[in-house]
């Protein structure tokens, strides 16, 4: 029997379940900038690294609301926990996971290895799907997170698709989940300790732009030389492919949505939509163009090449433009 495609979708607001659910979401993930902890740590410390209130939940009262109707469809819901903590922060942490699971939250996306611990002892029933944020880019670390209670690991966005089939290949017994749209970074998140976004914010309390482009990858860099040398140096070269460099991809609708075939010939049959800080429409579009896809795999006996003429054909209907190889997540 051919294993059914999942698709896990992003959500920000209460009022967005319902729209998500009928667009095709079989999961959905979600994060909590609670009035609490932000008197507490301020948002630049959020517990899930989307540091600005519009990528999350305002609190349990929200959080009960999306459960509430998800359950209606049987719908998991998944909150995100994927930064890394204070041992007073663990404390904040299991009193907000308590009140969650008493809600009915059914997972937890999670990057901290002692919060993995902490979570399997105090929740033995939370499944917890391993965050890109703790990266795993060979079968040792697969097997390790696995060890310590993981039930999905999420691939890097910096594989390519003979890194992601070998390694799915090599551990049959883990069970991997991968990123097909929005929001690619050039930066390894488990490296990185830049802050998204979230400065306007931790400012001025009532900003109400969006503010991810205050991330350092968008800062414009100036680069000064120190290292001596006996040739001549393109300086202003060298700063615009340090900018160049630093740029995050999302400008544009990142994408692995040609590659769904190839995964779930692979046996990779959990998918992630990124981007819990876009709007509603948006969302529920990304959920449609990806649920779609899915359906044509399950209901067509096609190749790979007739697959992807048309999520090519479907993407430049949905968002009004040409896929492109720069655009792509994951490289051949």
């Amino acid at each position: 029997m051919v294993k059914k495609i999942k698709i896990l979708a992003p959500l920000s607001s209460s009022d967005e379940t319902e729209g998500l659910i009928a667009a095709g979401a079989d999961e959905l993930f979600c994060g909590v900038l609670s009035e609490n902890w932000q008197k507490s740590y301020s948002n630049l410390a959020c517990a899930n690294v989307r540091y600005w209130k519009k990528a999350n939940l305002s609190g349990m009262d929200e959080l009960k609301k999306v459960v509430d109707t998800a359950a209606k469809s049987k719908v998991n819901v998944i909150l995100v926990s994927n930064n890394r903590y204070t041992p007073l922060q663990y404390k904040s942490l299991i009193r907000e996971f308590s009140q969650a699971v008493k809600i009915g939250i059914k997972g937890v996306i999670v990057a901290d290895i002692k919060l993995i611990n902490a979570l399997k002892k105090e929740f033995p029933g939370l499944l917890l799907y391993i965050s890109t944020a703790n990266e795993s880019f060979n079968s040792e670390s697969a097997k390790l997170f696995k060890e310590l209670g993981a039930d999905k690991i999420t691939f890097p966005e910096q594989f390519s698709l003979g890194e992601i089939k070998k390694l799915v290949k090599a551990n049959p017994e883990v069970e991997f989940e991968i990123f097909v749209l929005n929001d690619a970074c050039k930066n390894i998140d488990g490296f990185c300790t830049f802050v998204c976004g979230g400065i306007e914010e931790f400012k001025e309390k009532n900003y109400s732009e969006l503010v991810y482009r205050s991330a350092p990858c968008f800062f414009d860099y100036k680069i000064n030389l120190f290292k001596k040398s006996s040739g001549k140096i393109n300086e202003s070269g060298i700063n615009d492919a340090v900018r160049s460099g630093f740029m995050l991809h999302n400008a544009e609708k990142n994408c692995a949505a040609c590659y769904l075939k190839d995964f779930l010939d692979m046996g990779l049959t959990n998918i992630k939509i990124a981007g819990r800080y876009h709007s509603k429409n948006s969302k529920i579009k990304d959920t449609l163009f990806i649920s779609t896809l899915v359906k044509f795999i399950e209901n067509n006996k096609c190749t790979s090449a007739e697959y992807r003429k048309f999520a090519r054909s479907l993407f430049k209907t949905t968002y009004k433009f040409d896929c492109g190889r720069r655009l792509c997540y994951y490289k051949l």
